[in-house]
């Protein structure tokens, strides 16, 4: 009788079978296209790639096609324009909810083809906005309410106003200074350039063709027109323009201004907390509003940060100061100070009121000095700076 041979799997052991049972069902499972990590099928993984990190490129990466993909990408598209009609930030949760509830791994080629389609079609792309509190002022050091210039530590912002939109991120620590913490909210932004925002606003000058007499005049032809607005309650022009004083208001007083003072300068404008503002969108619907609750609804809409200041008002009652929200990469603090320069000292190629004046006054006592202008606005722009508190943040065109 000849030797046994020896059982090659009684020698593995238990523990061997079991490795080689399951590399066996691994490879079952990839032919069902699908690979098993911690126990699970990655076709049924429903984990959002937090990390942003390398989307695959094969077909169905993210369990999606390429012709899904773009689908879901126009549909990105088509809710990013309605959360921005209604002034809405929009966050990459409610991306996820929204347009991809069951391949929140195909977020990055989703958002990369919206963006393209956004850029090449409407002219304006997805920005990232920061967190709320920051108000562009560095080392998360603020001058006090009012503009006066110190060094005091901004306020903790607990006691800050929430809004419907606020996320529920904590604050970053001392450790995360100079850290940029991704908010995952974003708004829309034109790319256009200023000059051709403007020769879009030209009314055409060659006509349309024969009109009725009721409507002569009601459509100019400008492919963008200001007087129609957004088509809501602070939709009007003339809204926007109140808007950007206040903004250049704030700026200019350190970056941080109190209630009462803010309120103070503008009723030099003859605009009161319950001055109703007699500007509406034609297409609005809603009732006019007065100053204090266009106030608050620029608030809402991320123009302004509204931060309450405990027992600072009159007897002992709350009080609050204004800063600037996270709409700042719309219209930036360069913007402001553009603003400021044309208001005071015109277009670059005409003269304002100012220098006109100052010129005829050395005509009239006969002297020969001429007003300097590039230096004018380069003192004003110094100025606008010093006022601010630091180098204004924005992009230059």
């Amino acid at each position: 009788m000849g030797p046994k041979r020896p059982n090659t799997y009684a020698s593995q052991g238990p523990s061997q079978r079991r490795r080689t049972q399951a590399a066996l069902s691994d490879s079952d499972s990839d032919e069902d296209g699908g690979y098993q990590v911690n126990g699970r099928v990655n076709g049924n993984r429903d984990e959002e790639d937090e990390e942003g990190g390398a989307p695959s490129t094969q077909a169905g990466a993210g369990g999606l096609q390429d012709s899904e993909i773009r689908l879901r990408s126009g549909q990105l598209a088509r809710y990013a324009l309605f959360q921005e009609y209604k002034k809405s930030l929009i966050r990459r949760a409610d991306i996820v909810k929204n347009v991809l509830p069951n391949n929140p791994r195909a977020y990055n080629l989703v958002f990369e083809g919206a963006q393209k389609i956004l850029r090449e079609s409407v002219g304006c792309e997805l920005v990232e906005v920061r967190g709320r509190g920051k108000g562009a002022i560095a080392d998360g050091e603020a001058p006090p309410a009012g503009g006066k210039k110190g060094k005091g530590k901004a306020r903790p912002n607990g006691n800050q106003e929430e809004d419907e939109d606020d996320d529920n991120a904590a604050a970053p620590t001392q450790t995360q200074k100079g850290k940029s913490a991704s908010t995952k909210a974003y708004i829309l932004r034109s790319i256009l350039p200023p000059d051709l925002q403007a020769a879009m606003s030209n009314p055409l000058s060659l006509p349309l063709g024969l009109e009725d007499e009721g409507q002569e005049g009601q459509d100019s032809g400008a492919l963008i027109q200001w007087e129609k607005g957004d088509g809501t309650s602070s939709g009007h022009i003339a809204l926007l323009g109140i808007r950007t004083v206040i903004l250049a208001i704030v700026m200019t007083m350190g970056r941080v201004v109190s209630d009462d003072i803010l309120h103070a300068y503008l009723r030099r404008l003859n605009l009161r907390r319950e001055t109703i503002l007699p500007y509406s969108s034609t297409d609005s619907k809603e009732p006019r509003l007065t100053l204090d609750k266009y106030l608050d609804l620029l608030a809402r809409q991320n123009y302004l940060e509204k931060v309450k200041i405990p027992g600072h008002g009159a007897e002992g009652g709350e009080s609050y100061e204004w800063r600037w929200g996270q709409r700042e990469v719309e219209f930036s603090e360069k913007d402001a100070a553009r603003f400021i320069e044309v208001a005071m000292l015109g277009e670059n190629d005409e003269s304002s009121s100012e220098e006109e004046e100052e010129e005829g006054n050395n005509r009239r006592r006969g002297g020969r000095e001429k007003v300097d202008k590039p230096a004018r606005r380069k003192k004003l722009g110094d100025d606008v700076v010093r006022a601010a508190g630091g180098e204004l943040t924005g992009k230059d065109w």
